[in-house]
């Protein structure tokens, strides 16, 4: 049973869906970067808007592999 489960978060990590995601976080991040000129107000921003990112990519993949 733990091998399934293995085998379950290996294909929820190969899908185009969380690459995708994770690649729009970046480019919000990114963007976030280059336009506020001081670093901690920056980092700030930053951090909340990637784990929102990141944890949206992953609900997003993962309600797809329900077929939901």
């Amino acid at each position: 049973m733990a091998l399934d489960d293995l085998f379950d978060l290996g294909d929820l990590l190969l899908q185009w869906r969380l690459y995708l995601g994770l690649a729009i976080t970046f480019g919000v991040c990114w963007g976030i970067y280059t336009l506020i000129p001081e670093e901690p107000v920056c980092w700030i921003l930053i951090v909340p808007v990637g784990l929102v990112g990141l944890w949206l990519s992953l609900k997003w993949e993962h309600r797809a592999s329900l077929g939901r």
